[in-house]
């Protein structure tokens, strides 16, 4: 197995944190590759990007009433919500880390992908390097919003 990494900086997210509701946008033919073959398989083979341009995340964090997020402490959340991959939509949990820096909130988490659930094909050129799970790591910096 070779790690094979891309990075996506057009991903938008909303966060309610009156409500706890929480909105993840990627477009899936933002991820950039180390190599553009890498990158025009994973869009044309693997994630049929124009078929399926974006993947999102809606949910709520739980017990929303218990956090003080104008302080500066870490907490753990957990999130309830529906993650929608390659059009497949599945209900998950995640544990997001949410911490303030300064004026801006910071929200981070590492979950698995697997591709059966969402209906990903392994293509058979690809076989041997691609893992049946990938591994996602999410960092976000949520601003306050301003009414103009």
């Amino acid at each position: 197995m070779e790690d094979i990494d891309a990075d996506n900086t057009k991903t938008n997210s909303f966060l309610d944190l009156k409500a706890g509701d929480i909105l993840i946008s990627i477009p899936n033919n933002g991820f950039k590759f180390k190599s553009a073959l890498m990158e025009e398989h994973f869009n044309e083979n693997y994630m049929e990007s124009e078929k399926f341009p974006k993947s999102e995340f809606k949910g709520k964090i739980l017990e929303i009433e218990k956090y003080d997020f104008s302080k500066t402490d870490s907490y753990k959340v957990k999130i309830e919500g529906t993650l929608t991959v390659h059009g497949v939509s599945k209900k998950r949990t995640l544990e997001v880390t949410i911490y303030r820096e300064g004026a801006a909130l910071i929200g981070t988490t590492k979950f698995i992908i697997s591709l059966a659930d969402h209906n990903i094909q392994r293509p058979q050129i690809l076989w041997e390097k691609l893992s049946e799970n990938i591994e996602v790591t999410a960092n976000f910096e949520y601003q306050l919003y301003q009414k103009k």
